[in-house]
């Protein structure tokens, strides 16, 4: 597996060497194993040598793959060749809001309608929908599809000396300076909506709670006075005999 990196030079070799230096340290401890379960005599020095010369493969390994990763460079940004931008419009109504679990950045237009720039690479894959009740929502998860594809991106980028963020997910929201102001409102007023009734279910679940209780303490001093009534009537049916 090692060679599919093999063209990032100095990372490749230093991940060779620790690779062949834990082969060593495997045949070892196997050997000593094998001759501990076995009863057979072990050659002590040949085995300390090659767990010695390991060690030192695995140090220089090490040292040989650090300088192979400062030459690598972090690709986070949206404008490399990985990333592809899609644009969806829709309309603007006077109870329109945009709900998107990320960061909401808005640009101001003259446009009427609302224009969203989505970017994200072919590993992401997004769903809008707008709603009779003005919701638009936008969701995004990754790709089921792309298992190969998705390693074979990868191990090209190493090879390339690229670490790519494939996961990253941007959402830009076009629209005019009223619209905006208005969306923002409607989300605003619906967020304080949704708050004030789930509060109101968490009173009501509360409330259920304390009568749920009340009911128990309830019924129990009804057994309680249930056991007292038939003590009694067994003492004055002994009284009377």
């Amino acid at each position: 597996l090692s060679v599919l990196f093999i063209k990032t030079g100095e990372l490749f070799i230093g991940v060779f060497i620790i690779l062949i230096a834990s082969i060593i340290v495997n045949l070892v401890i196997l050997n000593i194993l094998y001759c501990y379960i076995i009863d057979k005599k072990r050659n002590t020095k040949l085995l300390g040598t090659s767990f010695l010369v390991s060690l030192i493969m695995i140090g220089v390994g090490t040292g040989i793959s650090l300088i192979g990763i400062k030459d690598f460079n972090i690709v986070n940004t949206l404008d490399n060749s990985r990333y592809i931008q899609v644009e969806e419009t829709l309309k603007m109504k006077d109870n329109s809001y945009f709900r998107y679990y990320g960061e909401e950045n808005f640009i101001e237009t003259d446009s009427k309608d609302i224009k969203i720039v989505i970017t994200h690479t072919p590993f992401m894959e997004y769903e809008l929908n707008q709603y009779e009740n003005g919701h638009i929502e936008l969701w995004y998860h990754r790709s089921n599809d792309m298992g190969f594809k998705e390693v074979r991106t990868f191990i090209d980028d190493i090879n390339n000396k690229r670490i790519v963020d494939y996961y990253n997910f941007d959402v830009k929201i076009y629209a005019s300076k009223e619209n905006i102001k208005k969306l923002k409102e409607n989300k605003d007023k619906v967020v304080q909506e949704e708050t004030e009734y789930y509060n109101h279910i968490e009173e009501l679940n509360t409330k259920i709670s304390e009568l749920e209780t009340e009911n128990y303490n309830y019924q129990n001093e009804i057994e309680n006075l249930k056991y007292q009534i038939e003590y009694l009537k067994s003492q004055n049916e002994e009284t009377i005999e």
